[in-house]
């Protein structure tokens, strides 16, 4: 009995270095970086990307509560205007 549990505890100590181990091998390299092959740069060059993200403009203005935001810029509160995302209003 007092043998098993001493294997346990064993198991158990070797375990976390085992996983540290086994996990810094999933590190990047940066000496050995992603090359394509030559077929994926004739799809990527031919093609273009894969797809592509586009984020929607995001106007936020200051109010007594929690900021309002808008998908467009409103005008005659440029200077209420606390953030945004996207092009940049104009003071107009």
């Amino acid at each position: 009995m007092k043998n098993r549990r001493s294997q346990g505890r064993l198991a158990r100590l070797w375990l976390a270095p085992a996983a540290i181990v086994a996990l810094g091998a999933c590190a990047a390299d940066p000496q050995s970086a992603y090359q394509p092959t030559e077929s994926q740069r004739w799809y990527a060059d031919r093609l273009g990307p894969r797809y592509q993200v586009t984020v929607p403009a995001v106007y936020c203005y200051s109010t007594l509560g929690k900021p309002d935001c808008y998908a467009a810029p409103v005008s005659g509160w440029e200077r209420r205007l606390v953030a945004y995302r996207g092009p940049r209003p104009s003071a107009d």
